[in-house]
């Protein structure tokens, strides 16, 4: 994750890049896993970072810190409740139903900021698409070094591509065997469609030991 870190830096470095959606082609992919540890790698940079819960349709985030999932981003869009008051920070994490007590000793985690979905609005994809979200990204632009949005997959749903144009980056998340590259270059031309920018791909499920490409990395386990 340190490595995809710095790769994301290396690609912003034309442009200044600070939100970032994390998508896949279909479920269980890992993209929310990558979201996570590519904030933990970021705030650990000493970046105040935020990873955002904007999978509004079938949220995990919120159990993997088992923290509240409201109030959170619907909220705070309509205006129910303050950013301030949806934002969960270090204290919060650390003390939740999940226990992640590892975190603890993770140098600069208290830079590590997370807003949760809140909760599911009657349609997610034309709930992305006010111009709530718009303002909002505006607003944690300004707020935060880095934000990360753990987004739905593509191709089930219209609600990475409306969100995909409306940040800087986009990083796909593909576990390797489990998708088609038929369907791979689907979800990829759907996102450029709507002129979302792909940083590149990140691949999950890859084992050193029996990939040919990757036999080198053993060593260095």
């Amino acid at each position: 994750f340190r490595g995809l870190r710095t790769n994301l830096l290396f690609s912003g470095l034309e442009r200044d890049i600070k939100t970032i959606m994390v998508t896949s082609s279909t479920q269980m992919e890992g993209k929310t896993t990558v979201a996570i540890n590519l904030a933990i790698a970021l705030s650990q940079l000493g970046k105040r970072t935020l990873l955002v819960e904007a999978d509004l349709r079938n949220p995990y985030l919120h159990h993997a810190f088992g923290i509240p999932k409201d109030p959170g981003l619907t909220e705070v869009l309509i205006g129910s409740a303050r950013l301030d008051e949806a934002i969960r920070s270090f204290p919060d994490f650390i003390l939740g139903k999940a226990g992640v007590e590892s975190l603890v000793d993770r140098r600069g985690i208290e830079n590590l900021l997370i807003l949760t979905s809140g909760h599911q609005p009657p349609n997610p994809a034309e709930f992305l698409s006010a111009q709530a979200l718009t303002n909002f990204l505006a607003e944690v632009r300004q707020r935060y070094d880095y934000v990360i949005l753990d987004c739905a997959p593509v191709l089930p749903v219209a609600d990475p591509t409306i969100l995909g144009s409306r940040v800087e980056a986009t990083l796909l998340v593909v576990r390797v065997g489990s998708v088609a590259r038929a369907a791979l270059r689907r979800a990829k031309a759907l996102l450029e469609a709507t002129r979302a920018r792909v940083l590149g791909v990140c691949l999950t499920g890859m084992r050193a030991e029996v990939s040919p490409d990757y036999a080198e990395m053993a060593y260095y386990r």
